[in-house]
């Protein structure tokens, strides 16, 4: 195991923030340890299930677990039409209803789930990820779906050229319009964009206990990649 050094994180929260990197080297004792001396708050392990050890370690060390991660992609290997009623955004501003989704698309994150975060740092976090995509600093693309001039459902994509790998990163549908094909279409959309930009995989990280959304991706042909078990320690 390693440390590495979170810069946003530690500029965003305001304290120091670490990631806890699962190779070999020190024990995660030690590294605690060495987080203590640093004065450090704040660090987050990626642990896989099949590693019981660590799991079990992590939880005996003041652990805590906040979700289980779970990387879901598919081989894109045919052109994909573009779903009809989605809409490429153009605008850097973000409209009322799009700030909201973009909250609620983090509702299960471990951002969400772990208290000391808290709730206004979580809603910020997501909010700033939102503007950043935006602007094209954390994304290639927004797409959005409307009913009757309003947001009902978003998605951003990011497209890694080099490894030819595109990924979603925020997504949600509007309270009561679940169910109703808008998650396929946003996904359709994905899958038309990435495969006209020459990439060969889609990829996606939700939450394990995010029933409804890990359903849309495997109705959609996803299959799971890496399932992690997410672990907060606060120093």
């Amino acid at each position: 195991m390693k440390l590495h050094h979170l810069e946003w994180d530690s500029n965003f929260f305001g304290y120091k923030v670490a990631l806890i990197e699962n190779e070999n080297g020190d024990s995660l004792i030690d590294l605690l340890s060495v987080l203590k001396k640093g004065h450090y708050k704040l660090a987050y392990l990626f642990a896989p299930p099949s590693e019981t050890g660590l799991n079990v370690e992590a939880a005996a060390n003041s652990g805590i677990q906040v979700d289980t991660r779970m990387v879901l992609n598919q081989q894109l290997e045919q052109e994909y039409q573009l779903p009809a009623g989605v809409e490429f955004y153009a605008s850097a501003f973000a409209e009322p209803e799009l700030e909201e989704l973009a909250i609620r698309s983090g509702i299960y994150s471990r951002f969400a789930s772990d208290p000391r975060i808290g709730i206004e740092k979580f809603k910020e976090l997501y909010t700033i990820w939102l503007r950043r995509s935006l602007l094209k600093e954390t994304a290639n693309e927004t797409i959005v779906c409307r009913k009757d001039k309003k947001i009902i459902g978003f998605i951003t994509l990011s497209i890694d050229t080099g490894a030819r790998i595109a990924k979603i990163g925020l997504v949600a549908v509007a309270e009561g319009m679940e169910g109703k094909g808008i998650g396929t279409k946003l996904i359709g959309a994905c899958k038309h964009y990435a495969y006209k930009m020459n990439c060969q995989q889609l990829e996606v990280v939700t939450q394990k206990r995010n029933e409804s959304a890990m359903g849309l991706y495997i109705k959609n042909g996803f299959k799971t990649k890496e399932e992690l078990n997410t672990f907060h320690f606060w120093i």
